[in-house]
């Protein structure tokens, strides 16, 4: 799940979609991240900042630095 929408914000999109996208990753990463190999975190990283590139006016940068925090704070 959390793939398939960290990739959904790695394109151009509305940005209310955007915006809805990243606060559900935000709201739900501490039950997702712990479940996800270090491969998909790795991927999720790539596909966050790509996001938070690709969607600069959408003003999701609190959302996706907490996620991409989380996310490195998962030890295996």
């Amino acid at each position: 799940m959390a793939t398939g929408m960290a990739g959904f914000i790695g394109i151009r999109l509305k940005l209310e979609s955007v915006r809805l996208t990243a606060a559900a990753l935000l709201d739900t990463v501490t039950a997702w991240a712990p479940l996800a190999t270090a491969k998909e975190r790795t991927d999720l990283l790539t596909r966050l900042e790509k996001a938070r590139v690709a969607n600069k006016d959408a003003g999701i940068d609190d959302a996706t630095n907490f996620v991409s925090t989380t996310i490195k704070s998962v030890k295996d």
